[in-house]
């Protein structure tokens, strides 16, 4: 991965503009993760060498990113929005 600039952390690249607009875009009409996605996907960034508090490799905070509806890990580990519906998905007491 090439090195880009950064301020405060965070790359400065088109990438980080898209990223920004997309969340803005979540935030500005309430498009959020359902809480089991947002749990699964904070989860995956907890154990992701890249996470903590705060993603090395985009610069955002992962407890934000994590909640917002179509945001995307920048190296594809979450599941999309699309696969929302997987994880939203009850389970039944068969032993009846």
């Amino acid at each position: 991965m090439w090195k880009v600039p950064r301020v405060s952390g965070i790359p400065l690249s088109i990438d980080t503009i898209r990223n920004l607009t997309k969340a803005a875009k979540d935030v500005t009409k309430g498009q959020y993760a359902t809480p089991t996605l947002h749990t699964e996907r904070l989860r995956i960034c907890l154990e992701c060498p890249f996470g903590g508090k705060r993603c090395d490799l985009c610069g955002c905070f992962v407890k934000t990113k994590t909640s917002l509806l179509n945001s995307k890990c920048p190296i594809n580990k979450w599941p999309s929005a699309s696969d929302a519906s997987v994880y939203t998905t009850k389970h039944h007491n068969t032993k009846e």
